[in-house]
């Protein structure tokens, strides 16, 4: 999708949860998205995730209390009762008898509770991230009742965007989308492309009260505009509820696979034969620079506009640093120039001569270059199309 160019140069989100969490040992729990502030920092034992039960009780919207002579822990909502036992894996719920894996246990002066059990108990959803060390706790979701709601809601997003209207399209996004705002950007996109495209599949791959994630599978065709490589598109689509209607975040591209006809990159640009050699000369200048480790003159044959120019330098940096790596172009087309952008067709062998394991191999990449105000051919951003490992 057209829109999906803009986020190009966003930041994805990581899952379900968000992105960024900072390195601790610190277990985070929120419910519905509200996070839940203890008197004592929850715990983990045996395999359970234990905090202190009047915080979370409260925030559940449950009364409790404990009893120091029977040492029973009791809370209620008026429709649902709960009943523990310190140092006991006997519970109840409603009178029922139920059987814990981890039994309470006093901790610091504080009565701590097995929060799966409290969070299902309360007829919630509990979910664990290991790598974020945190618990979510949500509302259960009718699917039967939401699926169709967040169908309807990626679908509108494409109608708005076959429309090519970008206020209509950011109606549909949630504010704190990285793209929310940015109807100008889109709209110049929507503007310059004509597309078609298809929607292969789409699926829900995980869904919360206020979350969601969408498998989508998705072919687009250019139609007309700029250089663009028709291409067929996994991403997870990053949907949140606002209220009671559900609206885009953010996507995440999990594969694609670029939609090649045969000769493609067979055919030379119409231009003089001058530009053609200025514009492979570029291409050539930065590959040797980078054989010869000089980064100085490596980020001189980088436009300083392009979006990757901070992450081009710290990458190639890292890359002199472990390797010296052999570079081979073996072919150089220019695809189309248009003004002071070109499109450039490389394919290049890449061969460790030193340095840790690295598997050798030969990579197809499509390269857009611009054109600065002295004359001179910069990369501007590179797509990788295809690598095929070396056997010899």
């Amino acid at each position: 999708m057209k829109w999906k160019l803009l986020l190009m140069s966003c930041a994805a989100f990581g899952g379900i949860a968000s992105a960024s969490h900072a390195a601790s040992n610190d277990i985070d729990v929120s419910i519905n998205g509200k996070p839940v502030t203890f008197r004592a920092a929850p715990v983990s034992s045996g395999g359970s995730v234990f905090v202190e039960f009047v915080s979370v009780f409260k925030q559940l919207g449950y009364s409790s209390s404990y009893d120091p002579k029977t040492k029973m822990i009791k809370a209620s909502n008026g429709q649902t009762k709960i009943f523990l036992q310190l140092g006991s894996k006997s519970a109840y719920i409603n009178g029922v008898k139920k059987q814990l894996t981890s039994a309470p246990q006093a901790v610091k002066g504080f009565t701590f509770v097995p929060l799966r059990f409290i969070g299902e108990a309360a007829g919630k959803d509990v979910q664990w991230n290991a790598s974020l060390n945190s618990v979510k706790i949500a509302d259960k979701v009718d699917l039967s009742v939401e699926k169709p709601k967040l169908i309807k809601a990626y679908n509108d997003l494409m109608t708005a965007e076959s429309k090519e209207d970008a206020a209509a399209f950011m109606a549909l996004v949630d504010p704190s989308s990285p793209v929310y705002g940015l109807d100008q950007e889109l709209q110049e996109r929507l503007d310059q492309f004509d597309m078609l495209v298809k929607l292969d599949s789409l699926e829900i791959t995980d869904i919360r009260s206020s979350e969601a994630v969408l498998h989508v599978v998705e072919t687009t065709k250019k139609i007309s505009g700029p250089f663009y490589l028709d291409n067929k598109t996994e991403s997870l689509v990053l949907m949140r509820k606002i209220g009671d209607q559900w609206k885009f975040n953010t996507t995440q591209i999990v594969d694609r696979e670029y939609l090649i006809p045969d000769g493609f990159f067979d055919k030379e640009a119409s231009a003089s034969p001058e530009a053609l050699a200025a514009i492979k000369e570029a291409v050539q200048r930065n590959l040797d620079v980078t054989e010869k480790e000089d980064l100085d003159g490596v980020m001189k044959t980088i436009s300083p506009d392009s979006p990757q120019y901070e992450f081009t330098k710290e990458s190639t940096q890292e890359l002199f640093s472990l390797y010296d790596v052999d570079y081979s172009l073996e072919k150089c087309t220019v695809l189309e120039v248009n003004e002071k952008t070109a499109y450039v067709y490389t394919m290049q062998t890449v061969k460790k001569v030193k340095g840790p394991e690295f598997q050798d191999y030969r990579a197809q990449i499509v390269h857009e270059l611009h054109q600065d105000k002295d004359g001179a051919w910069l990369l501007y951003s590179s797509t990788f199309i295809k690598g095929d490992p070396l056997t010899s």
